[in-house]
């Protein structure tokens, strides 16, 4: 699947498209 949701507008947003945490940990480091 295509990581399209690096260009989610909210974290929020972010959790509801993502499959696991990698999203975080790559494009997120505050909430690391």
């Amino acid at each position: 699947m295509v990581p399209r949701v690096r260009r989610a507008p909210t974290p929020a947003k972010a959790v509801q498209n993502a499959d696991n945490h990698e999203y975080f940990s790559e494009n997120t480091p505050a909430l690391n």
